[in-house]
């Protein structure tokens, strides 16, 4: 293919995406809008506009544009619904293919000029005359406007850098957060780590409890401590089981040594003694018998 083959194919293709698209108003062929509906012909219209805008802006990704929902919304008025089924409409008839990639993701939109000019071009007699016509008319406004584009490039690439620099402050925080998360120890490791009694495993957790229901809940921490300080009020499972059971009973926030003041829970020896005082039967018969 020759270079003026090239360029002629290439005004070709502009001027039929020109006949859909202006930059203040949406021209809608009368072909298409019989064909395929207010929705689909307006839905490819703007899309034609916005290929324009990325074409001029040099903007193209391999012929592709994006544009979002809330985009085409706001300048069509097209429900996210009515967007949906205007495109599987554009897609069925090879005019339109949509495909959502990058990251973040983002809906590109590539337009078949080849299809879209048989489908409207040779099917309208006059669509040749309206296209020289707009081109006229239009050739003014979009000298007009690329003042406009370069400004809206510029705000649109601060936005970008903002967005991106939002998403790395936000990454940082979500991994600073999983760290954190690593290294905590939830109570039931630090009570196993503590002890294998089960039984003062349990008054442990019942104790934890106790201080949830009062609306006192504890912290690691707290109970890293807590647990030191059982090891200095008891010396045994028995007396440590005994003092948490104390506090849970009362409901008191913290651990106190026994009321009886027995922590050690040390055996006091049964002491035998009949009502004259002597320490057994055996004593007594000796002092009765004089033995």
């Amino acid at each position: 293919m020759t270079n003026c083959e090239e360029e002629k194919k290439g005004n070709k293709n502009m001027n039929i995406l020109s006949l859909l698209a202006s930059d203040n108003y949406i021209v809608i062929n009368r072909d298409l809008l019989k064909k395929y509906g207010i929705n689909v012909a307006l839905m490819l219209c703007e899309l034609a506009s916005e290929y324009n805008y990325f074409d001029q802006s040099g903007k193209l990704e391999d012929g592709m544009f994006y544009s979002t929902i809330d985009n085409i919304n706001e300048r069509t008025g097209l429900s996210k619904y009515q967007q949906s089924e205007a495109l599987k409409v554009l897609d069925k008839n090879g005019i339109v293919k949509s495909v959502v990639k990058g990251i973040p993701a983002k809906r590109f939109f590539k337009i078949d000029v080849e299809e879209l000019e048989k489908q409207i071009v040779n099917n309208s007699p006059s669509s040749c005359k309206e296209i020289g016509k707009l081109d006229g008319e239009k050739l003014e406004t979009k000298n007009n406007n690329r003042k406009l584009i370069n400004k809206s490039n510029n705000l649109k690439d601060k936005e970008s850098k903002k967005e991106d620099t939002n998403n790395t402050q936000i990454e940082h925080v979500e991994k600073t957060t999983c760290r954190k998360k690593k290294k905590t120890i939830s109570y039931d490791e630090q009570i196993a780590e503590y002890t294998q009694n089960e039984d003062l495993q349990n008054a442990l957790k019942a104790f934890l409890q106790m201080r949830s229901f009062i609306k006192k809940p504890m912290t690691e921490y707290a109970l890293k401590l807590m647990l030191k300080k059982l090891d200095d009020m008891g010396n045994t499972d028995d007396v440590k089981i005994a003092i948490l059971n104390q506090s849970i009973t009362n409901n008191w926030q913290g651990i106190f040594p026994l009321k009886d003041g027995n922590t050690k829970h040390d055996k006091q020896p049964e002491k035998k003694y009949d009502q004259n005082g002597y320490g057994s039967e055996e004593e007594l018969m000796a002092m009765f018998y004089g033995k």
